[in-house]
């Protein structure tokens, strides 16, 4: 009901939010730089099963073999899904590379999940890149945002806008 279409997605920008699946904290921020910036703004990712996760990473990792370790914090779960990579050469295509990471995700804990990526958690949200002066304002508006436990706008040496926030 009177939701602002996003110039760029043609979806209700608001609509995209709760399709997001966020905690409360990543809501409000989503929230909060929707409200500033409602024509600008596109949510590429929020909470992701690990089958989404593995399939968000395998896109990266089957350009760039050593994306997860170049864009996770060293971890016992970062370790292994790098070391899952690094142990199947034969695995080149995104598809091939999601099944091996999803299996190695799929021992884990909830915990694990969340310690290693707070996407799982519903705790962060990506922002598709916007160029020029408004991608800038917008750069800052997100480093200020209530509750942000870290953001990122580059992963791996890919341009990602990324925003995690407190649990």
């Amino acid at each position: 009901m009177g939701a602002k279409v996003s110039k760029t997605s043609g979806i209700a920008a608001a609509d995209s939010i709760a399709g997001l699946n966020l905690s409360e904290n990543a809501k409000h921020a989503a929230e909060l730089l929707l409200a500033q910036f409602p024509s600008d703004i596109r949510f590429t990712s929020g909470r992701r099963s690990a089958a989404k996760q593995a399939s968000a990473m395998a896109t990266n990792v089957a350009a760039k073999r050593k994306w997860i370790q170049l864009t996770y914090k060293d971890t016992p779960q970062r370790t292994a899904l790098q070391k899952w990579i690094d142990d199947h050469p034969e695995a080149i295509r995104a598809d091939q590379i999601t099944a091996g990471l999803v299996k190695v995700m799929n021992s884990w804990k909830e915990a694990d999940l969340r310690n290693f990526s707070r996407h799982m958690s519903g705790d962060a949200f990506d922002v598709a890149p916007v160029p020029g002066p408004k991608g800038e304002q917008i750069k800052q508006a997100i480093s200020v945002l209530p509750k942000l436990q870290w953001h990122t706008f580059n992963e791996g040496g890919l341009e990602i806008w990324h925003a995690q926030f407190e649990a």
